[in-house]
């Protein structure tokens, strides 16, 4: 979890940046500034690995900066920045197509004067951009450059990589990260159970500092805890038992007391005064964030911090980063409804299919695939545990995993809610509810 700043307006002093309070507690280990040709570019820093990588890097008249992590197997001694800048250089805006990982991406090319920039397949991490006649700016969160043009934000979309020629002030270039193979051709959750595993050792093994999940009795998160504990990673968990399966829930809770997991957290529901701080907290330390069907601001339709979802996620952060200075990566089940869920009612105005069809052309990409529930609850994920200084890392829309889950056959994705979360933690005899997606789904209740 880092932040990026970008304008070709004049900058001296990173404290010239408005709003450079929300960049810095998303980035609070370090920030460097950087004026180059008629660019500032600035980095701001949350050291994740302990490794303090200088942000941003020019090399071969490319000046980068990077949020995020890639899990791609990097050259001995090569860092993510310096991976990027010389695939660039091979590859062109193509390079974006080989990363893997969650990231969003400014590169200005010197030489040819432009500017790409790129999210990841599901745009994990946000970037909201602004263009008028006279200047171009770039920023992780919409406030410091709405702050410095005096207008509306216009936030990326998901899976795009965009060129802007600087000296036109418009994009030249437009392509996609990911072109998902939508054949339904496996027969078994092999496949997608490997890579789903992998997807948890690449986010979570290895990890310099403590790892918070929140645990509810639902699938998404019970599937990374399971899936934790196969691989032996430690986490500290915090559940609230509002209206969750307690059964479920506390089941999950008894097996967290092994020695590699020496912390849990459980609490009741939030009170009013928790809920005021709570909505305190998020205003006055987190970027707005709202909830639509798609980017647009004028179709918002809900203030992120009214969310009690939202606001259940604060409290807890707040409190466990008090009591544990070192948390810096949040596991987040994002993305198991959007991308798993055949629940109807799940929906910003167009529900997920209630079957997967024998062609997925007939409804792919889904609403909540891209957009909707996926890009709101990502942009309240990443406000909220930024204004924290913790990385939201998001193990379920891993690109690889999420492929694995359109080739499973029509009636393996339809045989039961969540199909291969639900096989998965039946294998390994991991407590779940089972049953119908109105009567099972619960969500993060507080």
């Amino acid at each position: 979890m880092c932040s990026i700043f970008l304008t070709t307006r004049s900058l001296t002093n990173v404290d010239d940046i408005p709003a450079v309070d929300l960049l810095r507690r998303r980035g609070p280990d370090r920030a460097s500034m950087l004026n180059i040709d008629d660019i500032c570019m600035t980095h701001f820093l949350l050291s994740v690995t302990g490794d303090f990588v200088q942000q941003p890097l020019v090399y071969e008249n490319i000046a980068c900066c990077f949020n995020g992590e890639l899990y791609n197997e990097l050259p001995q001694g090569q860092t993510e920045i310096g991976y990027i800048i010389e695939q660039y250089l091979v590859k062109g805006a193509d390079f974006v197509t080989s990363l893997d990982g969650e990231f969003a991406i400014v590169l200005f090319d010197l030489k040819r004067r432009e500017l790409l920039i790129s999210t990841d397949t599901f745009g994990t991490k946000p970037l909201y951009y602004i263009r008028d006649s006279e200047h171009l700016s770039v920023s992780s969160y919409a406030e410091p450059i709405e702050l410095l043009h005096t207008t509306q934000a216009v936030r990326c979309q998901p899976n795009e990589t965009l060129i802007f020629n600087l000296d036109a002030k418009k994009i030249i270039h437009k392509q996609s990260v990911t072109q998902f193979c939508l054949q339904q051709t496996k027969t078994h959750f092999d496949d997608w159970e490997a890579a789903f595993l992998q997807s948890l050792k690449k986010r979570f093994t290895h990890l310099n500092y403590e790892l918070i999940l929140p645990l509810s009795s639902g699938h998404d998160s019970g599937a990374i805890a399971c899936g934790l504990e196969l691989l032996g990673v430690d986490f500290i968990s915090y559940s609230y038992e509002g209206q969750e399966h307690l059964p479920i829930l506390n089941a999950r809770l008894e097996r967290v007391t092994s020695p590699q997991t020496a912390y849990k957290y459980s609490f009741n529901k939030l009170t009013s005064d928790h809920r005021r701080s709570a909505c305190e907290f998020i205003r006055s330390h987190c970027a707005d964030f709202y909830y639509g069907p798609d980017l647009d601001p004028n179709n918002y339709v809900k203030n992120g911090s009214d969310d009690p979802g939202a606001q259940a996620l604060a409290h807890l952060l707040t409190e466990v980063k008090q009591a544990h200075p070192r948390i810096k990566v949040m596991a987040s089940g994002q993305g198991g409804d959007e991308i798993m869920g055949n629940y109807g009612k799940y929906t910003f105005g167009q529900p997920n299919p209630g079957s997967f069809p024998d062609d997925l052309n007939d409804v792919f990409p889904w609403q909540n695939f891209f957009l909707g529930a996926q890009s709101s609850y990502l942009i309240r994920d990443e406000s909220v545990s930024g204004g924290h200084g913790i990385e939201g890392r998001y193990p379920l829309l891993d690109k690889g995993l999420v492929q694995e889950f359109l080739w499973l056959s029509p009636r393996l994705k339809n045989s039961e809610y969540k199909s291969p979360l639900s096989k998965f933690m039946e294998k390994y005899a991991y407590p779940y509810a089972k049953g119908e997606a109105a009567s099972v789904k619960k969500g993060f209740n507080a």
